[in-house]
């Protein structure tokens, strides 16, 4: 999904990157020039949304603090519809292992302080146990998702997430049990949908192998 600029090259354009207006000229020239833009804390959100339809900038753009909360929810939700998308036709294994670009992307994502809620609250769910990390890390995670990842199995991520927990110890067992309730209820669901998807296939199978077979 996006392209991999070397690092030699990014730093030796990011000291002519200080001032807005440079930034603009600079979002025209070559890739390393705009991965450098991408990452500078001055770049405009005018300038970031527009380096964001570039697949050599998108991971610095993902990382920027000032990249506006609409481009990041609709860049996770894009990736994550990727993955839906190849589940099919890939193995899971090579989709989130650490070499993936999409893995890279989320994780940038979850790191980002301007990551809206809802956005943190589907990655906190992600099968990566990184990107899951850098939710439990995020303070701009809610407390609600925090309660879910303080209750990891992974030390790592347990420990994040109960160290940016602002809540007493009642509050955490209530909205735990508020958890609870949500994501049994949201897998019941996600069943559901499923069987319904199974049945329809089964029934399109049948009718369609009946016509052909009159045929």
């Amino acid at each position: 999904m996006f392209k991999k600029v070397n690092q030699s090259d990014k730093q030796k354009n990011t000291h002519a990157v200080e001032t807005a207006e440079p930034i603009k000229e600079l979002a025209r020239d070559d890739v390393h020039k705009r991965a450098a833009v991408a990452e500078n804390p001055n770049a405009s959100r005018h300038t970031l949304a527009k380096l964001a339809k570039d697949p050599y900038s998108l991971a610095a753009v993902a990382e920027n603090p000032n990249t506006p909360r609409h481009i990041l929810a609709k860049l996770a939700r894009h990736i994550l519809a990727e993955l839906a998308k190849e589940a099919n036709d890939l193995d899971i294994a090579i989709l989130y292992s650490p070499y993936s670009p999409y893995d890279l992307l989320l994780e940038a994502v979850a790191r980002n302080p301007n990551t809206p809620r809802r956005i943190l609250d589907k990655l906190s769910k992600n099968p990566d146990d990184s990107i899951k990390l850098e939710v439990a890390k995020n303070h701009n995670t809610s407390q609600f998702t925090l309660v879910r990842l303080a209750q990891n199995p992974l030390g790592d991520i347990s420990r994040a997430a109960k160290a940016n927990l602002t809540i007493t110890k009642e509050e955490f067992d209530k909205l735990a049990k508020r958890v609870a309730i949500h994501d049994n209820i949201e897998e019941l669901l996600r069943k559901i949908k499923d069987t319904f998807v199974d049945i329809k296939d089964s029934f399109v199978s049948y009718f369609t192998g009946d016509i052909i077979i009159k045929r």
